[in-house]
């Protein structure tokens, strides 16, 4: 692992630690870096802001692992990935969704919108034919908001539903419908 990566990685284990400790409102780039033990002009190398932190914590943890299976096709078995990987760090979860501040829902919405518009693009349909108002950031955008919905709402209960029933879920709610749309 690279220096600047591991930077990162120190970094976002430090957010998501006091993350579960206090709000993320109340947590300030300096809580962040001496947990982290870097310097606060460090934390600005790497970073614009927390926001940019958990937005990156967000896709490395969560939507990364995933790309091989959505370049695949396998958006399924992503999905369940995803999913599994957000169960192991319940607590963090469940504490990111209780911030006030900066929406986890958004934060969830713009890495899944960027990974449905992948899978969209790869798709040979030309959208415009099947409706004049479709385009391929129109269905991504729709994808990316049930599937913030769905996940938040599975936080919200605290996670009590098993992963793979959230995933079987979600398929009966949104795959049966893309592959017929698409």
């Amino acid at each position: 692992m690279k220096k600047s990566e591991s930077t990162d990685v120190a970094l976002a284990q430090s957010l998501k630690s006091l993350m579960t400790r206090m709000p993320f409102e109340k947590i300030t780039i300096r809580d962040i870096t001496s947990e982290a033990s870097v310097i606060r002009t460090t934390f600005y190398n790497h970073f614009q802001d927390k926001y940019d932190l958990l937005d990156w914590i967000f896709y490395e943890y969560y939507i990364r692992p995933s790309n091989q299976l959505i370049e695949n096709n396998m958006l399924l078995e992503a999905f369940r990935l995803m999913i599994r990987n957000m169960e192991k760090d319940k607590e963090f979860f469940l504490k990111a969704t209780r911030s006030d501040e900066h929406s986890l829902y958004d934060v969830m919405f713009r890495s899944y919108r960027d990974a449905a518009l992948k899978v969209v693009q790869s798709v040979e349909v030309d959208l415009k034919e099947i409706n004049p108002l479709l385009t391929e950031k129109l269905v991504a955008e729709y994808y990316a908001s049930n599937i913030s919905f769905l996940v938040t709402k599975w936080i919200e209960m605290d996670m009590e539903i098993p992963s793979d029933d959230v995933v079987d879920l979600f398929q009966k709610m949104a795959f049966s419908v893309i592959e017929k749309f698409l």
